[in-house]
């Protein structure tokens, strides 16, 4: 064997078990971060429920249950304690098809169907409008899930609006029986729920503005390309009011039956499954939102937005 075979034969062996390295490295890499995931769903869950019972008031804000559905709050991969919110409205009205559509993902580290997905096997429609964000989805999602399962899940890069908000949801897998829809835009919230018609979930998860307050009744202007922090430096003005949302949900056959004590999110069952769930008022229910409540009081963050344009809902 000449010595120029010799080292062409050695090149070959050294870039093959580079990337047998490379590839083990990978995959150890990737089994770290599924038992990473695992561990820290069990601890939340541990967490849960040894808080819930008689400590859970000391994790709420103001110490005080505002809905039934506060004393069971939990944070996996949710942001705040929707994760058990969620959990417990499905074990009270059941399932029709494990699928939802949520839309304002992020990266799909904190949003309130990852849990589902990756716990609970369940299946549906994501969507954001950041490029970054969706790629970090997909890789996140990619990373902890058997390829087949991770290939049922549609993550997609979209700009949403009410004129395109129906085709969208009608292109993907989900069908007229979703049981989730999630929405989370800081912007138009109001009129894409209003919009959408081609679905009627059991469960629907709603942003409010809590800068808005728990009485006014009102929602930004629709703006198709509506950008918050270019409509308010400050980011308070978006969004609707926690009882604008009450309103637009009893006329699309929702019950309200409170919000995360957060102050981010409302949560609405349909009519017809609403059972002995909690009825609540906007007043009762309304938590300020911890990270808004920086820029002060809420009638304070109103008034830094007061002169600008709303619609009265009524």
């Amino acid at each position: 064997m000449s010595r120029n075979m010799k080292i062409s034969f050695l090149t070959h062996i050294r870039i093959f078990l580079r990337n047998m390295r490379l590839l083990f490295s990978l995959d150890l890499h990737q089994e770290r971060w599924r038992l990473f995931m695992t561990d820290k769903t069990i601890r939340g869950m541990s967490r849960y429920i040894q808080e819930r019972d008689p400590n859970i008031t000391g994790l709420l804000p103001d110490g005080v249950l505002h809905s039934e559905i506060n004393a069971h709050e939990f944070k996996i991969f949710s942001q705040n304690g929707e994760d058990g919110i969620l959990l417990w409205l499905i074990s009270k009205i059941g399932t029709s098809s494990k699928t939802f559509v949520e839309f304002g993902i992020g990266s799909g580290r904190e949003c309130n169907t990852a849990n589902l997905i990756l716990n609970f096997g369940w299946r549906g429609l994501m969507m954001d409008g950041s490029a970054i964000n969706v790629e970090n989805a997909r890789m996140f999602f990619k990373y902890l899930m058997p390829y087949d399962e991770y290939a049922k899940l549609d993550i997609r890069r979209e700009f949403i609006t009410r004129e395109n908000i129906n085709d969208l949801i009608r292109s993907s897998a989900v069908t007229e029986n979703a049981d989730i829809l999630s929405i989370d835009i800081d912007g138009n919230d109001y009129w894409i729920w209003e919009a959408i018609t081609c679905i009627a979930p059991r469960i629907v998860v709603m942003e409010y503005n809590s800068a808005f307050g728990p009485v006014r009744s009102l929602t930004t202007p629709y703006k198709p390309d509506f950008n918050t922090y270019a409509e308010d430096r400050l980011g308070l003005y978006h969004g609707a009011s926690l009882t604008a949302l009450i309103t637009l949900g009893k006329k699309k056959g929702y019950t309200f039956v409170g919000c995360d004590a957060f102050g981010a999110n409302a949560f609405f069952v349909k009519d017809e499954l609403a059972g002995d769930l909690p009825r609540i008022s906007a007043k009762d229910a309304f938590y300020e939102n911890q990270h808004q409540s920086k820029r002060g009081s809420v009638e304070q963050q109103f008034a830094f937005i007061k002169d600008k344009a709303f619609i009265e809902i009524s």
